[in-house]
């Protein structure tokens, strides 16, 4: 097996800082928020009135406020519909969890040279 070079940890930890750079960017857009202060929460699991003092949620609601907002801002009433995926959960996690695995080996062979022998394992 093959043993990742510094190079290639650098390689890596930039895939990932840019990923999370335009995590950040993103919620920060889409909230109207700091950049900085989303990088405050460190991607922190928050309980709902934590999560409003900090200004990540616009507020909280059960499913019948959510319906009456939403009815407010339409001007109409809104219809709703039970979501139900085609696939079961394990198979979602299942295919996800190939898909991450492809592309972050993808990444990894591709900073490797050609002539190289790499052997993965999970």
């Amino acid at each position: 097996m093959t043993e990742f070079s510094e190079a290639d940890l650098e390689y890596l930890q930039g895939l990932t800082e840019g990923f999370y750079d335009q995590f950040v960017d993103r919620v920060a857009a889409g909230m109207d928020l700091d950049p900085e202060l989303v990088r405050e929460t460190e991607a922190r699991v928050y309980l709902g009135e934590e999560a409003v003092e900090l200004g990540l949620v616009d507020e909280l609601g059960d499913r019948d406020a959510v319906e009456e907002r939403v009815a407010e801002l339409l001007g109409a009433a809104p219809t709703t519909r039970e979501f139900s995926p085609d696939r079961g959960l394990r198979e979602r996690v299942s295919v996800g969890s190939r898909r991450v695995a492809y592309s972050f080996g993808a990444g990894v062979a591709d900073r490797l040279s050609p002539d190289e022998e790499v052997e993965f394992r999970l």
